[in-house]
């Protein structure tokens, strides 16, 4: 009985020591990653632009390289949304093809992580929008990489949320469609909230900007109530998603009191 108590004092002790710390380098990637999610919450582009210098200065200082090469890339899965403009154009293909060359750098050192594979399939069909001839090329290639992601790790949220996005710009004729988006983003929200990364160092993000993109689709359907229910979930996660709260928030309360004005004038 003695003896049992005592097993049962170290289990209780080993179980409630606190997790190893992180190594010094990894401590650094772990601030470098906090530092871009909050770029991306500010919706900064400074603080995007400061946080991936951060990362392309930590290639060299972290064993990690894969990670390191994945974040870099999610910096310009970003950037390229302020530069969409046609004389910024340039800018954005810089951006769209700097970080397909970091995703295969990552796919390179690590073939398992499903993130890049998901990341450079949406990278990929951004590249469509600069020319759409060449769809038949980097179509197919978007369609392999996010496949490949879907089959390493089936139940990761980011997978279904970039799956989502890619049937969003995708024509039904092709494999996309609207329909598509909706199904696959609402499999993200399932997902989402019984999902956790094996690692701090891995991502997190995409939970409030599935919302985001589900109130869309709602304004796209002229669901104007629903969009409003979506992008206030979104908040609810995030108080500070500035996508949602500075910009697609406000506009559409301005589509709803437009809708509101013109249907007090219909007679």
């Amino acid at each position: 009985m003695k003896t049992l108590s005592m097993l049962l004092l170290i289990l209780i002790l080993v179980f409630s020591l606190p997790a190893q710390s992180l190594s010094p380098a990894d401590s650094l990637l772990l601030k470098a990653k906090d530092q871009l999610n909050r770029a991306v919450r500010q919706w900064n582009e400074s603080e995007l632009q400061n946080a991936r210098a951060l990362f392309e200065r930590l290639l060299n200082r972290n064993d990690k390289k894969f990670l390191v090469h994945y974040y870099v890339a999610y910096a310009d899965y970003h950037l390229i949304n302020f530069y969409q403009k046609d004389d910024t154009a340039d800018q954005m293909k810089k951006f769209l093809d700097d970080g397909i060359r970091h995703l295969k750098q990552s796919i390179e050192l690590n073939e398992n992580f499903s993130e890049s594979f998901a990341l450079l399939s949406s990278l990929l069909g951004r590249k469509i929008s600069l020319n759409p001839l060449k769809a038949i090329v980097l179509g197919p290639r978007s369609g392999t990489a996010i496949a490949k992601a879907m089959q390493l790790e089936p139940q990761n949220p980011r997978v279904h949320f970039i799956s989502g996005i890619n049937a969003y710009f995708t024509p039904k004729m092709f494999g996309g469609g609207k329909n598509k988006a909706r199904r696959a983003l609402k499999k993200a929200l399932q997902l989402f909230p019984q999902y956790h990364s094996s690692s701090p160092l891995y991502p997190d993000w995409g939970y409030p900007e599935t919302y985001a993109w589900l109130g869309i689709l709602a304004i796209d359907a002229d669901s104007l109530e629903q969009a409003e229910t979506y992008f206030h979930k979104a908040l609810e996660i995030d108080p500070d998603f500035s996508w949602v709260k500075n910009h697609l928030l406000p506009k559409l309360q301005d589509e709803k009191a437009k809708a509101k004005a013109d249907d007090q004038q219909r007679p």
